[in-house]
């Protein structure tokens, strides 16, 4: 028998492969999806704090500790061209147009980046559950870099949560729920 086993390990909690990733207009649901990602890198949720101590005595003892920054930020990498959404999410700034022959999307001059809406959604294979993070304003974190070589071409996306008032239901959010929500619908 192995050691160092718990003896309250739940499979219905493991989760495996990558996510499907939503944006759309800043206070409401998003539904547009931003395409194939990486299946090997998936999705990426980072949840950030920076904390300060308050300390006392000789020697110093730590008292508390207090956040002086808290963020959170979601990056993948997108393997399909699409420059009409997510070029312009990407660097938040842009000018995107498209017809029936040619898309474009312009860069250049202006410095106020947009916001939007972002959700992750995973379906957990065991339990049949699906996990959401619900990132409630975000935007890009104004990088894009793409490598044309004998790979597949990757197109690394990366997105700054900012603080939010209402949930996409319109809803006042309370201190403490600003950023995002992370949920599992059973």
């Amino acid at each position: 028998m192995p050691y160092n086993v718990p003896s309250n390990v739940d499979k219905d909690n493991f989760s495996f492969g990558p996510a499907v990733v939503y944006i759309g207009a800043t206070g409401s649901t998003p539904t547009t999806e931003v395409g194939a990602v990486n299946a090997d890198d998936g999705v990426t949720f980072e949840i950030t704090v920076v904390r300060e101590a308050v300390a006392q005595g000789n020697p110093k003892l730590d008292l508390m500790r207090f956040d002086t920054a808290q963020g959170a930020r979601i990056s993948f990498s997108g393997i399909e061209w699409d420059p009409t959404i997510n070029f312009q999410h990407a660097v938040g700034v842009g000018i995107t147009a498209a017809d029936a022959s040619e898309e474009t999307f312009s860069f250049g001059g202006d410095p106020l980046p947009d916001d939007f809406s972002i959700q992750v959604e995973h379906y957990m294979a065991k339990s049949g559950n699906t996990m959401f993070v619900d990132m409630w304003v975000a935007t890009g974190e104004g990088a894009l870099s793409v490598q044309m070589g004998a790979e597949l071409h990757q197109f690394p996306y990366a997105y700054a949560a900012l603080r939010a008032t209402t949930n996409w239901a319109g809803a006042a959010l309370a201190v403490g729920e600003e950023l995002f929500r992370v949920r599992r619908v059973l």
